[in-house]
């Protein structure tokens, strides 16, 4: 009997585990969790680089798009003179000049000469552009207008001058706008025209003499052929077709 149980107890005792035994799980199981920890952390900082990476693209693709929208803008107003160049020299003259187009059916432009084809800037037999909408990206009101106005020391001050504007700009354009023209964007603003003139009509071959200087008297805008400018909390792109 005696034998019996010594043999019983021997044979429970194989299946327990020694104290060394215990010790190792409990450090493996105590690396397990580190590297978690580790794991964790690590995936951590990659979501964090991923966010302020992705934040810096989309700067960056904002940026390009800003500076794509400028050169387009600038390479349509130089195309548009170029335009008006030509017809001049086939002797279309400056108040025969007609920006009426079926594309944009703006009657407002649709004055006497612009029955004869040749005289029309967007027609294939006058200046021969196609007529666009400025390029601005997120501007729902972008238009051009045409009209004669006095610039500043461009060309004869007793004179106007034929001009096209872009409305619906935004700042961020205007700035890059006058970045690219070298017009001085003053304390990180676009020139602010602080006139008080009346808004020129559309252009219908007419050169008013009540339309004084624009955009008043800003130095930053003063001589410059092209610019953009700041009014009443909106911005405008302003570009000489004609220097009378």
């Amino acid at each position: 009997m005696i034998f019996y149980e010594g043999w019983a107890r021997l044979a429970r005792m194989r299946f327990l585990k020694p104290p060394h035994s215990l010790i190792k799980s409990a450090a493996q199981g105590g690396s397990v969790m580190v590297w978690i920890l580790v794991g964790i952390g690590l995936l951590a900082a990659l979501t964090f680089a991923f966010i302020r990476s992705n934040r810096g693209s989309t700067a960056m693709v904002s940026t390009e798009v800003t500076k794509a929208n400028a050169h387009e803008i600038l390479d349509y107003a130089n195309s548009v003179k170029t335009a008006v160049r030509r017809m001049k020299l086939r002797g279309v003259g400056e108040d025969e000049i007609c920006f009426f187009s079926d594309a944009w059916g703006d009657a407002g432009y649709n004055y006497g000469t612009c029955s004869t084809p040749a005289n029309r800037v967007f027609d294939a037999a006058g200046g021969g552009v196609l007529y666009k909408k400025p390029p601005i990206t997120g501007s729902t009101s972008a238009a051009w207008r045409f009209m004669a106005i006095q610039m500043g020391n461009v060309g004869d001050d007793a004179e106007k001058d034929l001009v096209m504007e872009a409305s619906g700009v935004t700042r961020n354009l205007c700035l890059k706008l006058n970045e690219i023209l070298g017009v001085t964007n003053t304390a990180g603003e676009p020139p602010t025209d602080e006139s008080s003139d009346p808004t020129p009509s559309k252009f219908d071959g007419t050169f008013p003499a009540e339309v004084a200087l624009h955009p008043g008297d800003v130095p930053e805008t003063t001589g410059k052929q092209a610019y953009c400018r700041t009014f009443g909390g909106a911005y405008f792109f302003d570009y000489v077709l004609v220097s009378r």
